[in-house]
């Protein structure tokens, strides 16, 4: 007689359960194993050893700059491999050089940090041992530093180095009329403004009114080109009415025997 086997059903709510643990350790399997090589992955690409940085390229038009002084700086910082490379730290040791204006700093590709460097441009020296550029920002100067012979002096209290850059560029644009060329302008702490020509003439514009004192210089600068009455050393315009002007002894004749005194005169500016 054949052996009767009775079926044992399973309660639908545990078939679903049982489902849902294989399920699970399917999922398990698959995803484990990628998840494990994939963090291996990212952690290779960012170990510094397996993509370290093996150039830095600095490219701009450099001339006062010192190339190497600018390598040095970025290989201070330049740590941490391609991907973790920190390119604000990198940036601003490079700012932190006196001739630099600005720098852009950019990975490249897989082992390389391109720089591109602009430098000042000085305008004009300020207080002998700095110097100024185009928007009136003060920076060192080193000894040694190649300047063009040309580059007019500033001077004037600290924090006042973009007014006095101002004022030079208004008057010596007025003064280029007549072929004039300031040499020299100064301020005080006082406010007196004063200038030296490029042929050491001394002008005197005092604290007040200056624009209105340029011209006056102006008016009555063809009243002062009188090589016979020798040369202007100083011309003062700190008055209301006129102007008073210093001349060099005037050079003798060959008949005339030794130069004559040093004097002072007066003069009245044109209306």
């Amino acid at each position: 007689m054949a052996e009767r086997r009775d079926k044992v059903q399973v309660p639908r709510s545990d078939r679903r359960l049982v489902r849902l643990v294989l399920r699970a350790l399917v999922l398990v399997g698959v995803v484990a194993p990628a998840m494990v090589f994939g963090s291996w992955g990212i952690e290779h690409l960012l170990d510094a050893e397996h993509f370290p940085l093996r150039v830095v390229r600095i490219d701009g038009q450099l001339q006062q700059l010192d190339r190497a002084e600018l390598e040095r700086a970025v290989a201070r910082v330049a740590r941490g491999g391609f991907f973790f490379v920190d390119v604000a730290a990198v940036r601003a040791a490079a700012q932190s050089l006196s001739w630099v204006e600005d720098v852009s700093v950019r990975r490249v590709w897989p082992d390389t940090l391109y720089l591109r460097v602009s430098e000042r441009e000085p305008v004009a020296r300020w207080n002998d041992k700095q110097l100024v550029n185009l928007r009136g920002e003060v920076f060192d100067r080193r000894p040694g530093d190649r300047l063009p012979a040309e580059l007019p002096l500033l001077t004037g209290p600290a924090g006042t180095a973009k007014s006095v850059l101002d004022t030079y560029r208004a008057i010596q644009t007025r003064f280029e009329s007549q072929g004039l060329k300031i040499r020299r302008l100064s301020l005080t702490a006082r406010e007196d403004w004063s200038a030296e020509l490029s042929d050491g003439t001394l002008i005197l514009f005092g604290t007040h009114h200056l624009a209105a004192r340029v011209e006056t210089f102006m008016r009555a600068y063809p009243l002062l080109l009188n090589a016979a009455a020798g040369k202007v050393e100083r011309v003062d315009l700190r008055y209301t009415n006129g102007i008073a002007v210093r001349r060099a002894p005037p050079e003798s004749s060959p008949e005339g025997g030794a130069k004559g005194i040093a004097r002072g005169a007066s003069v009245r500016a044109p209306a």
